[in-house]
């Protein structure tokens, strides 16, 4: 597992009032060739992502992306809009560096096709590695950068990734992070032996009241018998806050919403996607 946060910075309160984006997260185990071998497991992760209007998908390993370009091109036939560039969707791959020396290749948000096609909304504008000090210097904030992408609305998608073993020094480095109208989310592995009980009163993501957490600790966001909340969804910022349809984020637990064993469950990801609605306000 990898800790990984994204943010989406906008001014909602300019958009159409009937204006509603849902989005999720899904950490994806080992996203690549061998996962998309199997098409009962492609049928299912088509039918997990089309749901969402925005999604970020972690682990990804898959250098030449041929796994990415099936998945869109599953995604392409299970939806009324095609993906294309410039249009619905944009995708960014990203080659993470970091402290501990590993390099993998990440999937940065994706920006899925809507329904009425709104590209005025979420069209892409930019996309650059958050530079967070000097990483020989031994002074940076992340063991791996974040990777930020702008969309027009305009919305903000920061994605980063670190070990497991910093899960806290990583989520108190969120908080240090400027930040206006955000939400933040992904798989923090924020919970069981990742993050005790007594590091939460240190981390001031969590104790200050700038920060909203939509998914509760009680939640339990992996697959198989396991019962942690890793995956979570984090909000800040007045107007975005106001802007979260009440009672939509949520955990979507595939295994119970496909009826699957624990073992086919667990072929699909170890991690349930956390999802949520926003709108305008």
């Amino acid at each position: 597992m990898r800790l990984a946060l994204v943010a989406f910075l906008g001014a909602f309160c300019t958009l159409q009032a009937t204006f509603s984006l849902r989005i999720g997260a899904f950490n994806i185990q080992t996203f690549g060739d061998s996962k998309l071998s199997n098409e009962t497991i492609t049928d299912f992760i088509v039918r997990i992502v089309s749901a969402y209007d925005l999604t970020l998908i972690q682990e990804v390993r898959d250098a030449d992306l041929s796994a990415v370009k099936k998945l869109m091109n599953r995604l392409n036939g299970a939806s009324p809009h095609p993906f294309r560039p410039g249009g619905q969707m944009v995708l960014l791959a990203a080659t993470w560096g970091g402290r501990d020396g590993g390099v993998r290749l990440r999937l940065p948000p994706l920006l899925l096709p809507l329904s009425p096609p709104r590209e005025d909304l979420l069209a892409f504008l930019d996309s650059y590695y958050y530079e967070d000090g000097c990483e020989p210097c031994g002074n940076d904030t992340f063991s791996r950068e974040p990777f930020v992408v702008k969309f027009a609305a305009p919305q903000t998608g920061v994605g980063g990734g670190a070990p497991p073993f910093r899960a806290f020094p990583r989520l108190e480095g969120g908080a240090r992070a400027p930040c206006f109208d955000v939400l933040l989310l992904g798989d923090f592995n924020a919970d069981c032996s990742f993050l005790l009980p007594e590091d939460w009163p240190h981390i001031r993501l969590r104790t200050s009241p700038l920060f909203q957490w939509l998914i509760p600790d009680t939640a339990d966001t992996t697959a198989g018998r396991t019962h942690c909340a890793y995956d979570r969804i984090v909000a800040t910022g007045a107007r975005l806050q106001e802007g979260i349809l009440p009672g939509s984020a949520q955990v979507n637990n595939f295994q119970q919403r496909f009826s699957l064993s624990y073992k086919d469950a667990l072929a699909i990801s170890d991690h349930y996607p956390v999802e949520v609605t926003l709108r305008s306000t």
